[in-house]
């Protein structure tokens, strides 16, 4: 963040010195990644794990022998694990600014689609004001549409499925009616893209409140994901309260519901937020707080009182089935796991995985006992061309020893 570096460069530093400070802000970067995703391997229980930096290259070399869930171990080590708190919207605020964005990004990627006619917003007027008239009759109030219909443009009703995509760009975003939720919408995951794109065009940015961020649910139900309204006070994407307040979690079962959660404890100076934010919160009529992490919502519990002990809880709710269940805790545990561990000053790539399969071992293993007996039947030939009789007497005292060293080995 600009505001935050700020202080990192002298007034008068000159393009030496800002290459240096960011040189050595590069580094730390490197060297707390490495610590980090030390701790993070450490629940995997490798025994003879190796974390390897490489200076010249900026890489950090990881391995990790005897490990089978390679996609779990993949996605330890790149989480970023940034958790956040945020104050949210409720839907009721935003409904109608969110209504009109359908027309605001249709007019703007299929204006031909849309209304010509630079009068139509007063001709809707007046027509609305005629038919308050109860008097009259049905075939009177066809009239009245008639006379002030657009003639610029063809009603949806004549428009095909295409056109109709093409006008309403967000119509696979269901915008959701409950007021009070901080739920604003929803979609299909395999349309989350498509509606991403079009949320992060510039009108779109215009349209919305300028404190309004739109985020993800981390936790789709039967392919549908939720689309949350998080407030950012600071303008700047900097959460008011974020993970480093953190000092320990730990994978639970809620008491009442027996559904999987994260139980988190906050440090002295993060417990003073989270008891200033809940307190703020209690009081707007028991506003949601979502609990972000790399911009995924885990959770957005409401919040009914104070909470002055700077403990919190991340959801995971219950699995489908009980196949599902092992699965669902391990994710849980694995998410304790980045807490405690902390988040990554930046995110992680993996650019290169060798896995060296039983096959590779085994393959060693064989080459090895074959030279060996090699290396034996050729020093055992040795023995009798040179010595004769008393080569002889040498190789069975050499087999008998080997025996008795085996022998010794195995008890």
């Amino acid at each position: 963040d600009t505001m935050e570096n700020k202080g990192k460069f002298p007034a008068k530093s000159n393009d030496d010195d800002v290459i240096e400070i960011l040189r050595k802000e590069a580094d730390d970067a490197l060297n707390n990644t490495e610590n980090i995703i030390k701790k993070r391997i450490e629940p995997f229980g490798v025994t003879q794990a190796n974390v390897q930096r490489q200076s010249l290259t900026g890489r950090i070399v990881v391995e990790l022998p005897g490990i089978d869930d390679r996609e779990r171990v993949r996605k330890t080590l790149k989480a970023t694990a940034n958790l956040e708190f945020w104050d949210t919207y409720r839907t009721d605020e935003v409904f109608m600014k969110m209504y009109e964005l359908y027309g605001t990004i249709g007019k703007k990627v299929a204006p031909d689609l849309y209304s010509q006619d630079p009068d139509r917003a007063s001709k809707d007027s007046l027509m609305m004001v005629a038919l308050k008239d109860s008097s009259l009759t049905a075939p009177q109030q066809d009239s009245i549409r008639t006379a002030y219909s657009d003639t610029t443009v063809r009603p949806d009703s004549l428009l095909t499925e295409t056109e109709l995509s093409r006008k309403y760009p967000l119509r696979k975003m269901q915008i959701n009616p409950q007021a009070g939720s901080p739920i604003i919408a929803f979609a299909m995951v395999s349309d989350t893209a498509e509606i991403n794109k079009y949320l992060n065009m510039e009108v779109a940015k215009q349209s919305l409140p300028q404190d309004l961020r739109l985020l993800w649910g981390a936790k789709p139900e039967k392919n549908v994901v939720t689309l949350y309204g998080i407030k950012d006070n600071s303008l700047r994407g900097k959460a008011e309260l974020d993970g480093k307040s953190i000092v320990d979690a730990r994978q639970d079962f809620n008491m009442i519901t027996g559904e999987v959660e994260v139980n988190m404890t906050m440090d002295s100076e993060g417990a003073a937020v989270w008891r200033e934010m809940t307190r703020r919160n209690a009081a707007d009529n028991k506003r949601s707080i979502a609990i972000v992490m790399d911009n995924l919502v885990f959770s957005a519990p409401s919040v009914n009182s104070e909470i002055p002990n700077g403990s919190s809880v991340i959801q995971f709710g219950r699995a489908a089935t009980g196949a599902d269940q092992p699965k669902l805790e391990q994710e849980a545990k694995d998410l304790a796991g980045l807490l405690k561990a902390g988040s990554l000053p930046a995110p992680a790539k993996i650019i290169d995985e060798v896995t060296v399969g039983p096959s590779v071992g085994e393959e060693n293993i064989n080459a090895g006992v074959m030279s060996f007996i090699i290396a034996f039947v050729l020093i055992l030939m040795y023995m009798v061309f040179y010595y004769a009789w008393a080569g002889w007497a040498a190789n069975i005292a050499l087999i008998a020893n080997l025996f008795f060293m085996i022998g010794a080995l195995v008890s």
